[in-house]
Protein backbone atom coordinates (compact mmCIF):
# COMPACT_ATOMS: atom_id res chain seq x y z
CA UNK A 1 0.00 0.00 0.00
CA UNK A 2 1.22 3.44 -1.05
CA UNK A 3 0.48 5.90 1.01
CA UNK A 4 0.95 9.43 -0.15
CA UNK A 5 0.80 13.28 1.47
CA UNK A 6 -2.59 15.27 0.95
CA UNK A 7 0.20 18.53 0.20
CA UNK A 8 3.10 18.67 -2.15
CA UNK A 9 5.90 20.71 -2.15
CA UNK A 10 5.05 23.96 -4.12
CA UNK A 11 0.93 23.76 -3.00
CA UNK A 12 -0.61 26.81 -1.74
CA UNK A 13 -3.09 25.72 0.81
CA UNK A 14 -5.57 28.07 3.61
CA UNK A 15 -5.42 27.96 6.85
CA UNK A 16 -9.61 26.98 8.15
CA UNK A 17 -10.64 29.01 11.29
CA UNK A 18 -13.85 29.68 12.79
CA UNK A 19 -15.96 32.01 11.74
CA UNK A 20 -19.11 33.87 11.52
CA UNK A 21 -21.12 35.61 8.41
CA UNK A 22 -24.39 35.35 10.23
CA UNK A 23 -24.55 39.22 11.01
CA UNK A 24 -23.56 40.98 7.53
CA UNK A 25 -23.34 38.77 4.99
CA UNK A 26 -21.04 41.01 3.13
CA UNK A 27 -18.56 40.80 6.18
CA UNK A 28 -16.75 37.48 7.63
CA UNK A 29 -16.02 37.99 11.39
CA UNK A 30 -13.10 35.75 12.70
CA UNK A 31 -13.37 34.31 16.28
CA UNK A 32 -9.53 35.29 17.02
CA UNK A 33 -9.51 38.64 15.50
CA UNK A 34 -9.12 41.02 18.61
CA UNK A 35 -12.17 43.40 16.85
CA UNK A 36 -14.50 40.67 16.91
CA UNK A 37 -17.72 41.00 19.21
CA UNK A 38 -18.73 37.73 21.32
CA UNK A 39 -22.37 37.90 19.83
CA UNK A 40 -21.59 35.59 16.87
CA UNK A 41 -22.70 32.44 16.08
CA UNK A 42 -19.46 30.21 15.15
CA UNK A 43 -18.90 28.30 11.98
CA UNK A 44 -17.27 24.77 12.24
CA UNK A 45 -13.66 25.84 10.49
CA UNK A 46 -14.35 22.43 8.33
CA UNK A 47 -16.98 24.51 6.33
CA UNK A 48 -14.69 27.49 5.68
CA UNK A 49 -14.69 28.16 2.38
CA UNK A 50 -11.19 29.28 0.10
CA UNK A 51 -12.86 32.39 -0.48
CA UNK A 52 -13.51 33.40 3.39
CA UNK A 53 -9.88 32.77 4.41
CA UNK A 54 -7.60 35.02 5.42
CA UNK A 55 -4.16 33.17 5.64
CA UNK A 56 -2.54 30.96 3.08
CA UNK A 57 0.87 28.89 3.47
CA UNK A 58 2.88 27.52 0.52
CA UNK A 59 4.42 24.21 1.60
CA UNK A 60 8.16 23.92 1.36
CA UNK A 61 9.02 20.53 2.36
CA UNK A 62 7.36 17.16 3.18
CA UNK A 63 8.52 14.24 5.66
CA UNK A 64 7.24 11.41 6.68
CA UNK A 65 8.48 10.34 10.16
CA UNK A 66 6.72 8.33 13.43
CA UNK A 67 4.83 10.65 15.63
CA UNK A 68 7.56 10.07 18.79
CA UNK A 69 10.33 11.02 16.74
CA UNK A 70 9.02 14.94 17.05
CA UNK A 71 12.18 16.98 18.18
CA UNK A 72 12.00 19.23 21.28
CA UNK A 73 11.91 22.53 18.99
CA UNK A 74 9.05 21.10 16.69
CA UNK A 75 6.69 20.22 19.60
CA UNK A 76 7.16 24.05 20.32
CA UNK A 77 6.30 25.04 17.12
CA UNK A 78 3.26 23.23 17.47
CA UNK A 79 2.41 25.83 20.43
CA UNK A 80 3.20 23.14 23.19
CA UNK A 81 4.55 24.90 26.50
CA UNK A 82 3.01 23.63 29.55
CA UNK A 83 4.02 24.74 33.49
CA UNK A 84 3.30 22.03 35.09
CA UNK A 85 4.83 22.55 38.47
CA UNK A 86 4.18 19.13 39.92
CA UNK A 87 5.52 17.36 36.86
CA UNK A 88 8.53 19.03 37.46
CA UNK A 89 9.31 18.54 40.86
CA UNK A 90 8.66 15.17 40.44
CA UNK A 91 11.58 14.93 37.68
CA UNK A 92 13.57 17.22 39.27
CA UNK A 93 14.58 14.04 41.43
CA UNK A 94 15.30 12.20 38.33
CA UNK A 95 17.39 14.80 36.38
CA UNK A 96 18.73 17.10 39.16
CA UNK A 97 20.96 18.41 37.08
CA UNK A 98 19.05 20.21 33.89
CA UNK A 99 15.93 22.49 33.93
CA UNK A 100 15.67 22.47 30.17
CA UNK A 101 15.32 18.39 30.17
CA UNK A 102 12.74 18.94 32.68
CA UNK A 103 11.21 21.59 30.78
CA UNK A 104 11.27 19.18 27.43
CA UNK A 105 9.64 16.50 29.42
CA UNK A 106 6.97 18.29 30.28
CA UNK A 107 6.75 19.33 26.83
CA UNK A 108 6.62 16.29 25.09
CA UNK A 109 4.30 14.98 27.49
CA UNK A 110 1.66 17.51 26.86
CA UNK A 111 2.28 17.07 23.42
CA UNK A 112 1.17 13.42 23.81
CA UNK A 113 -2.07 13.95 25.84
CA UNK A 114 -2.74 16.81 22.58
CA UNK A 115 -2.21 13.91 19.91
CA UNK A 116 -4.20 11.68 22.23
CA UNK A 117 -7.29 14.06 22.88
CA UNK A 118 -7.51 14.71 18.53
CA UNK A 119 -6.58 10.94 17.73
CA UNK A 120 -7.86 8.70 20.25
CA UNK A 121 -6.13 7.51 23.53
CA UNK A 122 -3.00 5.45 23.17
CA UNK A 123 -2.72 6.52 19.82
CA UNK A 124 0.55 8.68 20.84
CA UNK A 125 2.08 5.47 22.50
CA UNK A 126 1.38 3.42 19.20
CA UNK A 127 3.84 5.86 17.57
CA UNK A 128 2.22 5.68 14.28
CA UNK A 129 3.81 7.50 11.05
CA UNK A 130 2.73 10.75 10.29
CA UNK A 131 3.31 13.88 7.19
CA UNK A 132 5.83 16.61 8.54
CA UNK A 133 4.83 19.93 6.75
CA UNK A 134 7.42 23.10 6.92
CA UNK A 135 5.34 25.77 5.02
CA UNK A 136 5.75 29.53 4.86
CA UNK A 137 3.05 32.30 5.16
CA UNK A 138 1.85 34.06 1.72
CA UNK A 139 0.37 37.48 1.87
CA UNK A 140 -1.76 37.62 -1.09
CA UNK A 141 -5.93 37.42 -1.38
CA UNK A 142 -7.53 34.27 -2.79
CA UNK A 143 -7.98 35.98 -6.01
CA UNK A 144 -4.22 36.34 -5.89
CA UNK A 145 -3.59 32.98 -5.04
CA UNK A 146 -6.22 31.43 -7.99
CA UNK A 147 -4.51 33.73 -10.62
CA UNK A 148 -0.89 31.93 -9.78
CA UNK A 149 -2.24 28.74 -9.77
CA UNK A 150 -4.82 29.00 -13.20
CA UNK A 151 -2.69 26.63 -14.79
CA UNK A 152 -3.59 23.52 -12.06
CA UNK A 153 -7.06 24.69 -11.54
CA UNK A 154 -7.60 23.77 -15.46
CA UNK A 155 -5.32 20.11 -15.00
CA UNK A 156 -7.79 19.58 -12.65
CA UNK A 157 -11.06 20.93 -13.82
CA UNK A 158 -10.26 19.06 -17.33
CA UNK A 159 -9.61 15.35 -15.62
Amino acid sequence: MIIKPHYKIGETVYIKEPFSDSYDMDRIRYKYDQYTDNYCIWENPRTMAARQARHFIEITGVRCERVQDISDEDILSEGIYKNDIALSQELKDKYPESALLRQNLINRRAFADLFDSINGKGKFQENPFCWVYSFRLVNKSFDEILELNKDVLIKLKNK
